[in-house]
């Protein structure tokens, strides 16, 4: 399954689908674990590779897995990249359909995500969580997924729906430029009984591959980790390695993100240089990569500057760096720059300039569990057996949320770029101005990583490089 989505598990039988298996007797149990972690890698296109395929445990409880279409391989001769041209157009005009409805999740969720991490890193994946919360939002019922529903802004579970599989459409790339591979899965019980009609929304809409095995045991828990594993280019194998179902698990969700790109203009090997980065708990000594280049674009907000440096093919990574005085826990709390991270593309008041980025080669992981900053955002029902309504899926019998995790790493050098994620339970300016400035990353500070729709696939906070 090279990265791609997932399944059609307990359908019909179609050509492009594979007949599910029947589900055996329904027995009742008292919880329903939903592990979230999303896991975020960055790093070199050379050095780290994606790792998927063949030889996993998953096949012995596979009910159904989807086969990815193939995506066409570009290259830059002129027949193949008018395609890749008109595919990119068709991806963005996708994106129109959701142009600016995300903005509010995004605006609450990513200073959540990221707020707290003291003198550590916090790494992130809005786009991943959204999916996951998506899909959540599929086997909830009643107020359970009405609080889902309006932290991701949709007024009902069809908006919702569409947007998710839009998000997937547009973001998910295979076409031997930008890697983006999306992938999420189902975890079921052996001795439950689910409703048929949401597997196939979750296969149909989500893409969403299906297994079915004995919670608790050992066999099941590394098919689990091997997924994850697969799926994430085998970047978070540390973050996987102790998950696993417990006995009283009815259902777990699973979702994945994994991106690769290279700079549009790569740094030089040659130029990097060792030098302090000032961490809140002490100097550290840091890598530091250097480029001068003109037409850079520059945005200011209340408390920071950010600058953006292209991807080759396709999307971007941007730098955030707190005004001196300000720590970046009091920007993530203040007006401006949840509002830039949720859309940092459409940020007015833009300008072009030359500038002399110096940024330190990275790599920092985050690993949380969510439950806090979801209760935090209006989803409260979901964690409370006596509330949490899993209904639609789970018929009467009762279950909650009981994990909800989310795991990220970051690394990036000279060459470029590579993410990963996972779930269980992205104006004209003027003429470049004469002014050079200096952009030198010595302190803590931010990034965000959007794709072509302008949204953040990726975002953290760099205290500790």
């Amino acid at each position: 399954m090279k990265g791609e989505d997932i399944f059609n598990a307990v359908t019909d039988a179609r050509d492009d689908q594979i007949e599910a298996a029947k589900s055996p007797p329904k027995r009742k149990h008292r919880r329903a674990l939903w592990i979230s972690a999303v896991a975020a890698a960055l790093a070199a296109a050379v050095g780290i590779g994606a790792v998927f395929g063949g030889g996993l445990s998953t096949s012995a409880y596979a009910i159904a897995e989807a086969n990815y279409p193939k995506q066409p391989k570009y290259s830059t001769r002129d027949s193949q990249w008018e395609k890749w041209t008109a595919r990119r157009i068709e991806r963005r005009d996708l994106a129109e359909t959701y142009d600016g409805a995300l903005t509010g999740f995004l605006t609450k969720a990513v200073p959540e995500l990221l707020s707290g991490a003291g003198d550590g890193n916090a790494v992130a994946s809005p786009l991943n969580v959204y999916m996951a919360l998506s899909m959540l939002a599929e086997v909830t019922g009643g107020g359970t997924r009405g609080q889902i529903l309006a932290l991701l802004g949709a007024e009902n579970i069809e908006v919702s729906r569409q947007r998710a599989r839009a998000l997937w459409d547009v973001n998910y790339i295979d076409d031997g430029t930008v890697t983006s591979l999306l992938a999420n899965s189902v975890w079921l019980s052996e001795g439950m009984e689910y409703e048929k009609s949401v597997l196939d929304t979750l296969a149909e809409d989500y893409r969403a591959s299906s297994f079915r095995g004995e919670m608790g045991s050992e066999g099941y828990s590394k098919a689990l980790r091997e997924w994850l594993d697969e799926n994430t280019g085998k970047m978070l194998s540390n973050e996987i390695k102790g998950l696993g179902f417990s006995p009283d698990t009815v259902l777990a969700l699973a979702s994945t993100v994994y991106y690769r790109a290279r700079w549009s203009d790569e740094f030089s090997k040659s130029a990097s240089t060792e030098g302090p980065f000032h961490a809140p708990g002490g100097d550290v000594t840091a890598t530091y990569m250097h480029e001068s280049h003109l037409g850079t674009r520059l945005c200011r907000g209340e408390g920071f500057t950010a600058i953006l440096k292209s991807f080759r093919y396709g999307g971007d990574m941007w730098f955030i760096l707190p005004d001196e005085g300000v720590s970046i826990d009091e920007l993530l709390q203040g007006p401006d720059l949840p509002a830039f991270l949720a859309s940092p593309i459409s940020w007015e008041g833009w300008e072009s300039r030359t500038v002399n980025l110096t940024v330190p080669k990275f790599d920092v992981t985050g690993d949380l569990d969510l439950t806090d900053a979801l209760t935090a955002l209006g989803v409260t029902d979901a964690f409370d057996l006596d509330t949490a309504d899993f209904s639609p899926m789970l018929g009467d019998a009762p279950a909650y949320v009981s994990s909800v995790r989310h795991a990220a790493r970051v690394v990036i050098d000279e060459e470029g770029v590579v993410a990963a994620a996972f779930t269980l339970g992205d104006n004209a300016g003027d003429a470049p101005s004469q002014e050079i400035i200096d952009f030198t990353l010595d302190r803590p500070f931010l990034f965000a990583l959007t794709g072509d729709d302008g949204l953040p696939l990726f975002a953290g906070a760099v205290n500790r490089p």
